[in-house]
């Protein structure tokens, strides 16, 4: 027979390993292999696991059904140092669908699998009644609203309380400052009632 689960005397369990190395150690990685300064209390691992379904990690099971529903979060290692963790759900299917992702060097992806920014969201943002947008200075700080290729086309100046389009600098004495290139005219249009 195949031993399934073992006990060291130092108390740590391991379930699918012979060397555990912490409380609780669930996988197939062999002891000495990538091992991290603090390891945790409960460590998943999995040897060469390099997609969500072959990673170590746990799945949340809220009900039964053909298929059953749940959420998963994984840690696949996709190699070249990309190891990102992953939130997938399903409902009633078999195939784990992605919805947010960590990446190794702290991207935070929502709807998008590749996040280039601290935080990258693919569809709609809805903000609710009483929330705002706000910097963390008003002193040293503005929130700028940029076209695909970065380039700043609407900023928010925090330091002044005014606003610019087509200007990062609007002016201080102007609550809205609009500079143009290429153009003749901006046109203000006001409406009563």
């Amino acid at each position: 027979s195949s031993e399934r689960m073992r006990i060291t005397s130092g108390g740590n369990v391991g379930i699918g390993t012979t060397s555990p190395q912490t409380s609780l150690t669930v996988g197939s990685v062999t002891a000495g292999t990538g091992e991290a300064t603090y390891k945790g209390t409960i460590q998943i691992q999995n040897a060469g696991g390099s997609s969500p379904t072959q990673a170590g990690g746990l799945e949340f099971k809220s009900a039964s059904g053909a298929s059953g529903y749940g959420w998963s979060v994984a840690a696949p290692d996709l190699l070249s140092g990309n190891t990102p963790l992953i939130f997938s759900s399903r409902a009633d299917n078999a195939t784990w669908t992605e919805y947010m992702r960590i990446t190794n060097t702290g991207s935070l992806g929502i709807g998008t699998t590749a996040p280039s920014s601290v935080l990258e969201v693919q569809g709609n943002i809805e903000i609710l009644a009483g929330s705002d947008i706000r910097p963390t200075s008003d002193s040293t700080s503005a929130i700028n609203i940029a076209n695909a290729a970065g380039t700043d086309f609407v900023t928010f100046d925090a330091t002044n309380s005014s606003v610019g389009i087509g200007t990062t600098a609007p002016g201080a004495s102007y609550n809205l400052d609009i500079s143009s290139s290429g153009r003749t005219w901006q046109r203000l249009v006001t409406t009563n009632g």
